[in-house]
This record gives C-alpha cells, structure tokens and sequence, in this order.
C-alpha cells in the first residue's frame, strides 16, 4: 500500500509529460461545401436580375445569399452562424424567392407562363420530395444540420434540390433584361420584321394622305 502511494505520483508525473492525444477529426463532407457555396451564388446572381434597384438589391441579395449558404453548408467551420439559421436567414429566403417570381411576372419580355413554370417546376421537386419522404431539404430543426451534411444521402439529393433552384431561376428570368426597373407593359414592342398586312395597311395610308 505504501509503494502504490510513493509510485502514484510519479505515474501522474509521466502522464503530465507524454504527448497529448490528438484530437478527433470531424468526418468530412461527401461534397464540399465550395461546390454548394458556387450553386448558391449561381441562383443568386439570377434572382438578383429580376429585381429593380440593382445598385442596392443586387449587393443585398448577393450578401445574403453568401451568408445564407456559409450557415447552411461550412457547419463545421461557422457554427455559430446556426443560430441565425431559423429568425433570419430562412425568413429572408422566403421572402426573397417568392418576390422573384413576382418580379420576373413583372419584367419579363417573354410568355410570363414560363415564370408560372418556373415556380410550378421548383414547387413541384419539393412537394415530390416531401412526399417520397427523400432527404435533401434542410431539417426544421437546424440543430441536425451538421450531421445532415455529413450524411451522403442528403447531401447528392441536395444537389439535385439546388440544381431544380438554379434551373428555376434560369427558366424565370431568361426573358427579364438587366435594366429590369420598368415594367415589361410601359417597354416598348420589340421589334420584329414586316409582315404584309403591314405593308398594305402602310399603302393606304400613303393613299389616303396622298
């Protein structure tokens, strides 16, 4: 009994001095979250197309978009931007992508039933989702979010989700020119070559006018 007791503190005097143990590595992202972050700011540059004011807007969309995809994909690396997750970023989110299909409705030059395709394209992928009970939409709960993105599973099926994003945004602001801030009924006709009728409605006038 007296041994264990001289030896005890030179067995704590040697564990004091060997090399700590390393600590664990955190499991790594089946895909990396740069791919994620270049998806992310993709749809963002798009969205930000159909909205007027662009030397506020745009810088405002994008900045959000950056926030939104450092929260939701680099969960080892800003952990505390979580906590922003469900008050901020998620509300913003919302609001920011059903205004894009109400601007790009506004300024589109073409058939705005493609922007009603486009909205009814993205709602549809996440309805079939949902209803597969597939992984690949963000957890309510944001707590689950960094094993989620560690999950295979979940992070190819998101691919897919931001991939039906970006087609999306694509599809709804292929017609929307960049100086979007009119309106597309105060934009003049565009152009297009002349037909016969109007060539003879032209005649009659110079007739009458004659």
């Amino acid at each position: 009994m007296q041994f264990a007791m001289l030896v005890a503190p030179l067995v704590r005097l040697v564990k004091l001095g060997a090399p700590a143990a390393a600590p664990t590595a955190p499991s790594p992202y089946p895909i990396s979250p740069l791919f994620f972050l270049a998806l992310h700011m993709a749809s963002a540059h798009l969205v930000a197309r159909n909205f007027p004011a662009k030397s506020i807007s745009y810088p405002a969309i994008m900045t959000i978009q950056l926030v939104g995809a450092l929260a939701e994909h680099f969960t080892d690396e800003f952990p505390y931007l979580l906590a922003f997750m469900p008050t901020l970023i998620v509300p913003l989110f919302g609001v920011m992508l059903i205004s894009n299909y109400i601007f790009a409705h506004r300024h589109t030059r073409g058939p705005k039933w493609l922007v009603w395709a486009a909205f009814g394209g993205l709602a549809a992928v996440l309805v079939i989702i949902k209803a597969l009970d597939l992984p690949g939409i963000p957890p309510d709960d944001h707590t689950q979010l960094p094993a989620a993105n560690k999950d295979a599973g979940y992070a190819f099926n998101h691919v897919f989700l931001q991939l039906a994003t970006l087609l999306s945004a694509l599809t709804a602001t292929y017609h929307v020119p960049w100086s979007s801030d009119v309106d597309a009924a105060a934009s003049p006709v565009l152009s297009r070559r002349p037909s016969a009728k109007d060539a003879i409605r032209f005649a009659v006038k110079q007739v009458k006018f004659a």
